[in-house]
């Protein structure tokens, strides 16, 4: 039986010519989420000096015309990655995996409803 090509090259023609507006989406929703979980972050660490949260910062990286985008939430401080995972002698006190997790849910689902206005 012949497979007809021809709809999945038309789709990926109109999503070749849609890439510049969907990499400005992709990048803006990124930003958006992630200064959401630096938010969260900084609202959620424990503070002793509050050097940890002062230092809490957020990278956007890729702007989602290559096909990437992602948004880097932490601290360069070695202390904020002892806070979310322990030592020896302190138990963690997770403050980004759960600010993460808090809004990863709405970010797929901003991701989806993109992709699908997009396909229509």
């Amino acid at each position: 039986m012949p497979l007809d090509t021809s709809q999945v090259r038309r789709l990926a023609a109109a999503l070749e010519g849609e890439r510049p507006r969907i990499g400005r989406d992709i990048s803006q929703k990124t930003r958006r989420r992630g200064e959401r979980v630096l938010a969260r972050a900084k609202a959620t660490v424990r503070v002793d000096t509050g050097e940890t949260r002062d230092q809490a910062n957020m990278r956007v990286f890729g702007n989602g015309n290559a096909g990437f985008v992602g948004a880097n939430v932490g601290s360069d401080l070695l202390k904020g990655l002892l806070l979310e995972v322990g030592t020896a002698r302190q138990p963690p006190t997770p403050w980004l995996q759960p600010s993460l997790n808090a809004e990863a849910e709405a970010y797929v689902a901003e991701l989806e409803k993109s992709a699908g206005e997009l396909l229509r």
